[in-house]
C-alpha cells in the first residue's frame, strides 16, 4: 500500500485514548505515517490497522506496537491472513465474525472479545472498526484500533461478583434494610422489610409506598424517618402496630441519615428488626414473675381474711351476748369493729385485683397519670405481698412515704405502677433482717422523679454491672428480669434509671420520666387531634401543592389539592375538611378574598368556620393595617413551611377552637398590663396591636408565654415594649401570628409586666393623676 494511501487512512481513523470506552476523532490533516507512531499517534496500549473490506478480510496494515501488547509481529497477521480468526475465542467467535454485517450497514462497530495472546493466555481486546468507501460510495478499507481491556474486565467482573454477593446478603438477611430520599420516598429495599411490615402481599409498586400506610403512621415509624431527613439525626425506637394478618408487631427501627460530599441529606437509611418473638418471650416470663408475686399477695390477703373472720366471728358472738344485756352500745361498737375488718379486707382484694388485671399492650394507651398515684398502689401492693414473708421471718420493715401530689407523667399507669413495686421488692428482699424503705416523688427541673432507698446489704460493685442484664441474678429462685423488664418500660416512656450505693449501707434508686403539663389532658382526647387531618390546600403552584400532599400523605393526614382560589372555595362548599391552608399571592383571586369568602360561607350556613391559615414568601412585608382588617385569617406563615410544623399550627388552631369559645367586640376599661399577663399565663402565641389616643402605633410579639419582641416608631425591644404599655388611654387589637424580623427581648415576660407596673406607678406618682385605661376591639 502506497504511503500516501496510509497517510489518507490513518487522517480519519477515530482512535480510542481510553480504556473507558470514549472515543474521539483525530484531527483530519495529513502527517508523516512514522511521525504519527512515535509523536502525535495514539497511546502504546492503542493498536492500529487497516484490513480488506472483502474476501478474507486480512489486515493489510498493523502498528508496530502490537508486539508489546499481544506477543505477535504485524508480518505475522498480515501474511496469513487466517491467524487472526485462529486466535479468537471459540465462544466469541460466532458472535464477532456474524457482525460484520453491521460494519457494512452502519459504517462503524465496537466489539469487545477474547484474543489469544502469542504466549498462549486469552487477553479481552475492544476493538473499534471505521468502514471507509470510495468516491463512488463503494468500500475500500476498513481503519480499526485494538486495545487490551482485560485488567478492566477483571475489575468489572471483580464489581459484578461483589455486588452479587452484597445483594444475596441483603436479600437473605432477616434485618429489613430500606432506603429514602429526601422526600421520604423509598427508592430501594429488601425481601425481610416486607415480611417484617407484614406486608408481602403488596406488589413492588406499592410496596414503594409503604410507609404511607396507616399502622406505620400511626405507630410513629413514618414520623421516625420524616425526623432523620429533617434534623439529620439518628435514631432507633420500637414500635407496636398491627399487620395485615391481625398479629401485632414489635419492630425495632433504627434510621440514620445519608450524606453527600457537601455533607448535605441526601436521603435516609432504615434498619428493621422483628423483636415480637423477643417481646412475647419476655412477656411470658414476667407474666410467670407477676403470678409468682400474685400468688405471694394472695398468701398475704388469705392471711388478712383469717384475721377478719376472727374479728367477725368474735364481734358477732359479743354483739349477741351484748343484745341479751340490751347494751346497745356496746353492740354498736361490735359493729364498729365489724364493719373496719370489712374495709380492711375490701382494700386489700380492691389492690390484688388491680395488680392482677393485665390488658394486652395494644389496649394500654399513653395517657397523662400522677406518678404519685402509680407509686403509692405499688406501696400498698409491696406491703400485701411482703406481709407473709415479713410475718414468717419475724422482721420489720418500715415504709417512710413522702409522695409530691402533680408529678404528671405521659404513659401507662400500670407498667409504671409495676416499676415501682418492682424496685420496692427489691428493696425487701435486700434487708433480710429488716430496715426502712424511703420512697419519695417530686418534681424537679421538668422531671418526675421516683426515688426508693433502704438501708439493707447494698449492691456488691462487681454486680452494680449486671443489674440490667436479662436473666442474670444474685438470688435463689428468681429469672432474673425484673430490672431488664423495668428497663425496657422505662425506654418507652422516655424515662431514665440511676443507681449508687448509700453509706454506710443500702441501695437508692432514682427513676426520672419527663414532666407533663396537665392541662394537655383536655386536648388529648379530641378526635381531630390524634386522627388524620383532612386539609384544603390551596395554591397555584402544582409543584408546592405536590410537595406538602407527599409530606402529609407520610405523616398520615390527607390533602385535598386546589390550584386556583375559585376552586378551592368550591371544593371547601363540597368536601369536609378540618382546616385551609391558602397561599396569599394567586393570579385569579388572593388569599385574602379567600378567606373572606370562607368565612361568608360559614356564617351563612351556620357551619364552624375551621382553621385558615395563610402561606406567603412576605410576610413580615405585610402592611399591619391589611392584616388586622382580615380577623378571618387565623395565622399568618413564612415560607418555606415545613410539613410537620405545619401539622403542628394547625393542630394549635384546632385545639384552640375546641378548648375555647371565641368572641370578639369592645370592652372599655381593660388594663393592657392584665391583658398581657392572661396572654403570658396561657402560654398564646399572638400579636397584640396598640394604639394611643394620640395616633403612635406599636406591635408586641408574644410567642408561647413570653414576649420576644416589640416595635414603635423607631423604637424596637425593651424601649417599645414599656413605651406601648404606657400609652395614656387607646385601643388594642389581637392579630394572626407571624414570625417577626428577629427577636430583641429574651428577659423573662413577667419580669417585664412587673418592670412596666413599676414604671407606671413611678408616672402616676410624678403627675399625681391616673393613666387612662386601654380599650380592647
Amino acid at each position: 500500500m502506497a504511503e500516501s494511501r496510509v497517510h489518507e487512512l490513518l487522517s480519519g481513523l477515530t482512535v480510542v485514548l481510553r480504556s473507558n470506552g470514549d472515543a474521539r476523532k483525530t484531527d483530519k490533516k495529513r502527517v508523516d505515517k512514522r511521525k504519527l507512531l512515535k509523536s502525535r499517534g495514539p497511546a502504546p496500549q492503542v493498536i492500529i490497522y487497516t484490513r480488506h473490506p472483502d474476501g478474507d478480510f486480512g489486515p493489510t496494515f498493523i502498528s508496530d506496537n502490537i508486539i508489546s501488547q499481544l506477543g505477535y509481529a504485524p508480518q505475522e497477521l498480515i501474511e496469513n491472513p487466517s491467524a487472526w480468526e485462529a486466535a479468537l475465542h471459540p465462544d466469541d467467535k460466532e458472535r464477532v465474525l456474524s457482525s460484520r454485517g453491521e460494519l457494512f450497514g452502519l459504517g462503524h462497530l465496537v466489539q469487545e472479545y477474547r484474543l489469544r495472546h502469542k504466549n498462549k493466555e486469552f487477553r479481552w481486546i475492544r476493538d473499534e472498526l471505521n468502514l471507509v468507501r470510495d468516491s463512488s460510495g463503494k468500500p475500500s478499507e476498513i481503519l480499526g484500533s485494538w486495545i487490551d481491556i482485560t485488567e478492566r474486565r477483571q475489575v468489572e467482573q471483580a464489581l459484578r461478583e461483589s455486588e452479587a454477593r452484597y445483594r444475596s446478603l441483603v436479600d437473605r438477611s432477616p434485618m429489613g434494610m430500606i432506603s429514602f430520599d429526601t422526600n421520604g420516598e423509598i427508592t430501594e429495599f429488601n425481601p425481610a422489610v416486607l415480611s417484617i411490615l407484614g406486608a408481602s402481599h403488596l406488589d413492588i409498586e406499592d410496596a414503594m409506598d409503604l410507609f404511607s400506610l396507616l399502622p406505620l403512621v400511626e405507630a410513629g415509624i413514618s414520623e421516625a424517618i420524616v425526623h432523620c431527613l429533617e434534623s439529620g439525626e439518628s435514631g432507633v425506637g420500637e414500635f407496636q402496630y398491627k399487620a395485615k394478618s391481625d398479629r401485632q408487631v414489635h419492630t425495632q427501627v433504627h434510621v440514620v441519615p445519608i450524606r453527600d460530599g457537601d455533607n448535605h441529606i441526601s436521603g435516609a437509611h432504615g434498619f428493621l428488626l422483628d423483636i415480637s418473638d423477643q417481646k412475647r418471650a419476655e412477656e411470658l416470663i414476667i407474666g410467670s414473675e407477676r403470678l409468682k408475686v400474685l400468688g405471694q399477695i394472695s398468701t398475704g390477703v388469705g392471711h388478712t381474711f383469717s384475721n377478719l373472720l376472727q374479728v367477725v366471728s368474735g364481734n358477732v358472738n359479743m354483739a349477741l351476748t351484748n343484745l341479751d344485756l340490751k347494751d346497745s352500745e356496746a353492740v354498736k361498737g361490735n359493729l364498729e369493729q365489724i364493719m373496719e375488718g370489712v374495709r380492711s379486707a375490701t382494700e386489700a382484694v380492691r389492690w390484688m385485683q388491680q395488680f392482677a388485671r393485665r390488658k394486652s399492650d395494644s389496649s394500654q394507651k399513653h395517657e397523662i397519670f400522677d406518678l404519685s398515684e402509680a407509686v403509692e398502689e405499688a406501696v400498698e401492693m409491696c406491703k400485701l405481698w411482703s406481709k407473709t414473708l415479713l410475718d414468717r421471718r419475724k422482721i420489720h420493715i418500715k415504709h417512710e412515704v413522702e409522695l409530691a401530689p402533680g408529678c404528671h407523667i405521659l404513659g401507662v399507669q400500670d407498667q409504671v405502677a409495676w416499676v415501682a413495686l418492682n424496685l420496692l421488692k427489691n428493696a425487701v428482699e435486700a434487708m433480710p433482717r429488716g430496715g426502712t424503705i424511703r420512697t419519695k416523688t417530686y418534681v424537679k427541673d421538668r422531671l418526675a422523679v421516683l426515688s426508693v432507698q433502704d438501708s439493707g446489704i447494698g449492691i456488691p460493685p462487681e454486680n452494680m454491672k449486671h443489674i440490667t442484664t436479662a436473666f442474670w441474678t444474685s438470688k435463689e429462685a428468681h429469672a432474673g428480669m425484673g430490672l431488664p423488664f423495668s428497663c425496657g418500660i422505662l425506654r418507652s416512656h422516655n424515662g431514665t434509671m440511676g443507681v449508687k450505693r448509700v453509706r454506710p449501707r443500702g441501695s437508692l434508686f432514682l427513676i426520672r420520666f419527663p414532666y407533663v403539663n396537665p392541662l394537655l389532658k383536655k386536648t388529648e382526647s379530641r378526635d381531630p387531634l390524634n386522627k388524620g387531618l383532612r386539609i384544603l390546600f390551596i395554591d397555584d403552584d402544582e409543584r408546592i401543592v405536590r410537595v406538602f400532599e407527599r409530606g402529609l400523605r407520610v405523616l398520615g393526614h390527607s390533602l385535598v389539592p386546589a390550584y386556583s382560589g375559585q376552586q378551592g372555595l368550591k371544593l371547601f362548599a363540597q368536601t369536609p375538611i378540618d382546616a385551609v391552608v391558602c397561599d396569599l399571592a394567586m393570579s385569579e383571586i388572593s388569599g385574602w378574598e379567600v378567606a373572606k369568602s370562607v368565612a361568608k360561607y360559614c356564617k351563612e350556613n351556620e357551619r364552624q368556620k375551621p382553621p385558615f391559615i395563610m402561606l406567603t414568601g412576605w410576610a413580615r412585608q405585610l402592611d399591619e393595617d391589611e392584616v388586622q382588617m382580615h380577623p378571618e385569617v387565623d395565622r399568618i406563615l413564612q415560607k418555606p413551611v415545613k410539613v410537620p410544623h405545619l401539622v403542628e399550627m394547625v393542630q394549635e388552631e384546632i385545639g384552640r377552637i375546641q378548648s375555647q369559645e371565641d368572641f370578639s367586640g369592645r370592652i372599655g376599661g381593660i388594663d393592657i398590663l392584665e391583658y398581657m399577663q392572661l396572654l403570658l399565663l396561657n402560654g398564646r402565641e399572638m400579636l397584640v396591636s396598640i394604639q394611643s389616643r394620640e395616633g403612635e402605633k406599636g406591635l408586641i410579639f408574644v410567642h408561647k408565654g413570653e414576649i420576644v419582641h416589640a416595635v414603635t416608631g423607631a423604637m424596637e425591644g425593651e424601649e417599645a415594649l414599656y413605651h406601648c404599655l404606657l400609652f395614656k388611654g387607646g385601643s388594642f387589637s389581637s392579630l394572626p401570628w407571624r414570625d417577626p424580623d428577629h427577636k430583641s427581648i429574651t428577659k423573662p415576660g413577667v419580669f417585664l409586666l412587673i418592670e412596666a407596673a413599676r414604671k407606671r406607678d413611678e408616672r402616676k406618682d410624678s403627675l399625681s393623676q391616673d393613666i387612662p385605661l386601654l380599650q380592647s376591639e
